[in-house]
């Protein structure tokens, strides 16, 4: 068994993008998105299982096929699977095709539409799962944050000295967050859904999640005013 492996979340549909081509084929300096990300995770030395759609399978693995020499370098196997509709079905198939491929110790999860991780942050979060079982790249809000109701009413302003935005990479020992996972699509009532993997845990396993420091040039690739960044 392997000690980390990495899920890349590739699934997304980029509608907020408002482009015909998914985010995660857009091109940026010769290679598509997805594969930047994908890139940095192999030459941390762990194996990567990228996750699609399956109507945008094949053309990924086509497009990462022009790039096997670079791939081969890194001395790591780049995998692809299928993902589900919404994210948190992407992230229980990934596992899931991890534990038939053996599994590993630490899984690190990461979102393809952030193409700008570094080595430095991949090495936070392994050092952080490892001492403490969980890993959850942020960075401090450098904005006041304002909790309204539905009428758009403040109802709160958060002290901003706690206040974090979240990223991914995020980390956490394999065999707890599968069982946590496990254990949600086990009960249809308890199947909700959430925008990343340290809310399973939290919301299943009482888990506490231990925060590490990302990067604020960590960007998420979300809406058409991100394509600056790829320029």
């Amino acid at each position: 068994m392997t000690e980390f492996a990495a899920l890349v979340l590739a699934g997304g549909r980029g509608s907020r993008m408002g482009l015909d081509t998914p985010k995660q084929f857009l091109e940026y300096r010769g290679k598509p998105l997805f594969l930047w990300s994908a890139l940095e995770f192999l030459r941390a030395g762990m194996p990567v299982t990228l996750v699609f759609s399956p109507e945008d399978l094949e053309r990924a693995k086509e497009e990462a096929a022009r790039f096997g020499e670079e791939i081969a370098e890194t001395g790591q196997r780049l995998d692809f699977t299928v993902g589900g509709k919404e994210r948190f079905e992407s992230s229980f198939l990934g596992l899931q095709h991890l534990k038939e491929q053996g599994g590993c110790r630490y899984v690190l999860i990461h979102d393809a539409a952030r193409p700008f991780v570094t080595a430095e942050v991949i090495g936070r979060a392994k050092d952080c799962v490892k001492e403490f079982g969980t890993a959850v790249a942020a960075v401090p809000s450098v904005d006041t944050v304002k909790i309204a109701d539905e009428a758009g009413i403040v109802r709160e302003t958060p002290d901003r000295n706690r206040v974090f935005i979240i990223q991914t990479p995020q980390a956490f020992g394999f065999s707890e967050l599968f069982s946590a996972y496990e254990a949600m699509f086990s009960a249809p009532d308890r199947i909700f859904s959430v925008t990343d993997d340290s809310s399973v845990m939290e919301r299943v396993k009482n888990a506490e999640i231990r925060l590490f420091r990302g990067d604020y040039a960590n960007i998420k690739i979300t809406t058409p005013e991100d394509l600056k960044y790829l320029q």
